[in-house]
């Protein structure tokens, strides 16, 4: 398995301090957030003012320039965190164009919204969804960049099942699920054995992260517990539970980073997140050996 950096949790960085730094932490690859960013750069946030953000025209002007550094610092760009929806074809095709123009083989789209704000049934925003990625897998298959959807709250495919669901009976050659544990522990969760088996060959990229459930006292006395970013060893998510099932079902594919827990500066964040990412493969790595 390959560790690279969803460059959402690295905000303060512009796209070459990005590169400098995912590589000198120990990082393989690097996944561009791909978006119109009109927030205030000088006082970056995740999804704000984010300093490596870019449209997909920017990533496509730039593509040469970002070739040759990534190759100074033997990274490798697979995949690009866009934030269309399944109903935006023309800036999808867009962001297939900057895939090819920098190598990158996947990219993400994001299927209908839940609860809709008109009311609509779940099966009908499924059935719609199943027929608006089967016009996408057609232009993914075109442009030979996989379209992937990820484990999300708030969309109708928070779950690895309910993915599968969308894309059943679609070419995984062109279609994929962007997986993500710990967007599970706030909505959708499955075991982890179960989310790898069902996802199957769709299984395409796998976002690293993690929270915890924290509680707070409402006035009428009860307990509203919801979730936290937090270092990765400290959260619900289990990660060398997941790497060993992972190793198991044979994944030899991403896992990106998209750490949001800000306890340590982002430098330091990076070097450790790399640093127990790749003890717990080691682990696993020397485990199935014995």
């Amino acid at each position: 398995m390959k560790l690279g950096v969803f460059t959402v949790c690295t905000p303060q960085f512009n796209v070459e301090e990005a590169i400098a730094q995912i590589a000198a932490a120990g990082f393989n690859g690097i996944e561009w957030r791909i978006t119109e960013d009109h927030g205030n750069r000088n006082q970056p946030q995740f999804w704000s003012g984010n300093r490596t953000s870019m449209t997909a025209q920017e990533l496509k002007s730039r593509a040469q320039d970002l070739l040759a550094r990534c190759a100074e610092y033997g990274l490798s760009m697979p995949s690009l965190g866009t934030y269309l929806d399944e109903d935006q074809r023309d800036p999808i095709e867009s962001c297939l164009e900057a895939a090819l123009a920098i190598g990158a083989t996947a990219i993400r789209v994001k299927p209908a919204a839940y609860p809709p704000p008109d009311r609509q049934r779940y099966q009908n925003l499924l059935q719609a969804s199943r027929a608006k990625f089967a016009g996408l897998a057609e232009l993914a298959e075109r442009y030979g960049v996989r379209i992937l959807i990820e484990t999300h709250p708030g969309h109708i495919a928070p779950s690895v099942s309910k993915a599968r669901q969308i894309l059943e009976g679609l070419d995984p050659k062109h279609v994929g699920i962007m997986w993500d544990p710990s967007n599970q522990v706030a909505e959708g969760l499955e075991t982890y054995r179960m989310a790898i088996d069902i996802a199957g060959e769709y299984l395409a990229e796998v976002h690293v992260k993690n929270q915890r459930y924290v509680s707070e006292k409402r006035e009428d006395g009860s307990i509203h517990w919801h979730t936290l970013p937090c270092p990765l060893p400290e959260g619900v998510v289990n990660w060398k539970k997941v790497f060993e099932e992972l190793h198991h079902a044979g994944y030899t594919g991403w896992l990106m980073l998209e750490d949001f827990c800000e306890e340590l500066p982002l430098d330091r964040r990076l070097t450790f997140d790399a640093t127990y990412l790749r003890g717990l493969l080691a682990d696993v790595q020397s485990a199935s050996k014995n």
